[in-house]
């Protein structure tokens, strides 16, 4: 559910950026003042959902740093990570993983597998 939640942040900041830069590029007209309303809808959604009582403050406080996050810098990732040939990525996934067990996090199951 974790990683659901935060895709779904992840694409409406995404979705509010697209329609911040129509409104820049395009202003004045119809369809800046379309997209506009559109933003100040989705900010609401975003929120709404940081604000809903019952999740605890830990879910809260992780989704507030998610709508404060770059929404561009996860695609950007995405894209240096697809020109990396298999070992690297292997390497990186290696790498991080080491990294999270070492500080205490809790490594999703998938990705220890990977290490058996």
């Amino acid at each position: 559910m974790g990683s659901s939640v935060v895709s779904c942040i992840h694409h409406l900041k995404l979705a509010d950026e697209y329609a911040k830069d129509f409104v820049r590029s395009a202003p004045g007209t119809r369809g800046a003042t379309i997209f506009a309303n559109y933003s100040l809808k989705l900010n609401w959604i975003l929120r709404d959902v940081v604000t809903y009582p019952h999740f605890d403050d830990e879910v809260r406080e992780g989704m507030r740093k998610e709508i404060a996050s770059d929404a561009f810098s996860y695609d950007s990732l995405t894209e240096k990570i697809a020109l990396l040939n298999p070992d690297q990525r292997e390497e990186l996934v290696r790498s991080w993983a080491e990294d999270r067990f070492r500080h205490g996090y809790v490594i999703d199951e998938v990705i220890l597998q990977c290490f058996r």
